[in-house]
């Protein structure tokens, strides 16, 4: 057997990988993908990556959708991304996509049939073929992104070179290879460096603590939060050759129990519109995200006036991190500096800035200062409306129930300025979640206004 890739444990060979491509081939609306959108949403990975790799090989693009989104939905996100077909499991099937008659009016894409497809056609003529990702929508509304699979190749590159692994370290990749991280740095990177990944697709944590424990050689994916479930699992004994982090930045306990569990940690920072952005080894602080890839030219360039204007902090008056890749030129939405040294140092959103009477507030800072309390656990510090502040600070606290909610705001009367002292600190078992596991202050905010 020719071993190209292991999923939970189980190796697929070369010639079995080709065989599920040709599958994806043979269904009707997928026979002539040239120039072509087909949106995948799949569950294993296997059929994912076999989708992604034959659409690429056709020169199509191919749209990845997270494999729980329910099928209408799918069909709408697939329509508005101008997709000629959507690629369904349980069974395998590919749905081509009908629209309403002429002069009706598309659900969820707001046009007449033939308005969308003068515009398909415009979009299939305009754009090379790419990998085509709806963003988080962590921070605003979802938006589709397009990435030409040239430009994923040159990725794929500059990050080989950066982590520099030029083999016998293959990753053990605990994240979808539906979202980009786990696709192109965790299998894609691997397949170029000729490494075989294994990708973990059990949802159980337990067996993830086993292939963990049972790959002791591999170069660990995951992101901050499953690294702390890992690490409660397993009560700290938990050990990995290698960890990359990325998705969220680490928190500064998360980051201790890592560099005591780790022989390297490394920290990854990027986003969907540029791929990975840089990569450092051995932080030492959470907002460190190192030297950017080579093929990429980062700024930090002057704050939008009304982010800007009466900055109260040295960390709130640097600039938003702007990304160049050729002619595309990405604004992150993050803020952060450059130090002398070349390296970038990511404070935090753009969006998540804290208005108070006109004094800024960074929660990045707030964080840190309620994470150095003793009792506390994770915290998350976000924004809320005030009829005379305009703003104000609040927290939401995991906490070992041994400090309470006027402690922690007296400690933090202590450490910092009075107008970035959370006027509120909300005491919870669990810090909600999107499903990447990352955490969204934009819903913690409508969350508080809606209350």
């Amino acid at each position: 057997m020719d071993p190209m890739l292991k999923v939970d444990g189980n190796t697929w060979s070369k010639a079995q990988f080709a065989s599920r491509m040709r599958m994806i081939g043979e269904l009707e609306p997928c026979r002539s993908p040239e120039g072509h959108r087909y949106a995948i949403r799949l569950r294993d990975p296997v059929d994912i990556l076999a989708a992604v790799i034959y659409f690429r090989e056709h020169h199509a693009s191919a749209l990845l959708l997270h494999g729980d989104t329910p099928n209408d939905e799918a069909a709408a996100m697939a329509a508005n991304a101008g997709c000629r077909a959507l690629l369904l499991d349980s069974p395998m099937q590919a749905l081509s996509l009908q629209f309403p008659e002429h002069g009706d009016r598309i659900p969820g894409y707001g046009a007449s049939r033939s308005t969308f497809i003068r515009t398909l056609a415009e979009m299939e003529r305009q754009f090379e073929p790419s990998l085509l990702q709806f963003s988080s929508g962590t921070t605003g509304d979802p938006k589709l992104i397009s990435r030409a699979w040239s430009d994923i190749a040159r990725e794929t590159v500059s990050y080989n070179s950066s982590l520099a692994a030029a083999g016998g370290e293959p990753p053990l990749v605990l994240v979808p290879v539906s979202h980009s991280y786990g696709l192109i740095t965790g299998v894609l990177a691997a397949w170029a460096r000729e490494d075989i990944p294994h990708v973990v697709h059990t949802r159980n944590p337990k067996a993830a603590l086993r292939h963990i424990r049972d790959n002791p050689d591999s170069i660990v994916y995951a992101v901050p939060f499953l690294y702390g479930l890992m690490d409660s699992l397993s009560k700290g004994e938990v050990r990995y050759r290698k960890a990359i982090s990325s998705g969220a930045p680490l928190t500064e306990s998360m980051l201790e129990k890592l560099r005591r569990a780790a022989g390297e940690v490394w920290q990854q920072y990027g986003c969907s519109e540029i791929g990975c952005i840089s990569l450092k080894a051995g932080p030492v602080r959470p907002d460190e995200a190192g030297r950017p890839l080579a093929h990429l030219h980062v700024t930090s360039e002057s704050l939008p006036e009304e982010h800007g204007e009466g900055a109260a902090s040295s960390e709130v008056t640097a600039g938003e991190l702007v990304a160049r890749n050729g002619t595309q030129v990405v604004r992150t939405g993050d803020i952060g500096v450059i130090t002398a040294g070349g390296e970038l140092r990511v404070l935090g959103r753009l969006d998540d800035l804290i208005n108070v009477s006109g004094q800024k507030v960074m929660p990045s800072e707030v964080e840190r200062a309620i994470a150095r309390i003793d009792g506390v656990r994770e915290v998350v510090v976000y924004g809320a409306a005030h009829s005379v502040w305009g703003e104000t600070v609040k927290a939401m606290i995991v906490a070992d129930g041994k400090i309470g909610a006027e402690a922690v705001r007296a400690e933090c009367s202590k450490l910092l300025p009075g107008y970035k002292v959370p006027s509120a600190v909300r005491l919870v078992d669990e810090i909600p979640r999107k499903t990447s596991g990352k955490i969204s202050r934009r819903w913690l905010r409508k969350w508080e206004e809606e209350q």
